[in-house]
């Protein structure tokens, strides 16, 4: 009961919330690139890497805005954020092809300061049957990120690499004033 009256304490006493460190997709429209470029043909034409950061979520290729690999060996995709930045979060959405649904299988997502050296990565991670066009969400905290880069370990085996879209987080989406309402409230 003491700690809704002190959120209600500071609603009253009319405290700015500084809106300052929303979060912020630091990936959008940046420049991205991949181990190679599959040509889907027709309308939808080459998937290249730029089509994983064009801020549309919509997992179908046939609509046009997916990253996709031809078949190689550790297929890899990568953006660079032009900048250094602490990442909060990042969203890698997966394909959604019914009678394939491993383009998102056995992936690392892994955060790299401005000389490539990695400074955190995920476990081996992988979307599950039945997961197709559904999103993966790691909240990282890191800071001094230049570049996001997925791969796939296939060593032994081509493989493609397909990404319906890859959001790169900056800002924890609370500041120093609201921090006890966005990290303290919500486990009380």
């Amino acid at each position: 009961m003491l700690s809704l009256s002190l959120v209600g304490l500071v609603l009253l006493l009319g405290l700015h919330i500084n809106d300052s460190t929303a979060q912020v997709n630091v990936a959008l429209g940046k420049n991205a690139t991949q181990i190679s470029v599959f040509d889907f043909g027709g309308s939808v034409g080459k998937l290249d890497a730029s089509r994983a950061v064009d801020g549309n979520t919509d997992p179908h290729i046939r609509n046009g805005s997916v990253a996709q690999t031809r078949l190689s060996f550790n297929p890899w995709w990568k953006v660079d954020l032009n900048a250094s930045y602490s990442i909060s979060r990042v969203v890698v959405y997966n394909v959604a092809i019914s009678y394939w649904n491993d383009y998102l299988r056995n992936f690392n997502v892994s955060l790299q300061n401005s000389q490539g050296s990695e400074l955190r990565a995920t476990d081996t991670t992988s979307f599950e049957q039945g997961q197709l066009g559904r999103a993966f969400d790691w909240w990282p905290p890191q800071s001094d990120v230049r570049y996001v880069e997925i791969t796939k370990s296939s060593p032994m085996a081509l493989d493609s690499l397909g990404i319906a879209e890859v959001e790169v987080y900056s800002g924890t989406g609370c500041s120093t004033m609201n921090f006890y309402l966005c990290w303290c409230l919500p486990f009380l």
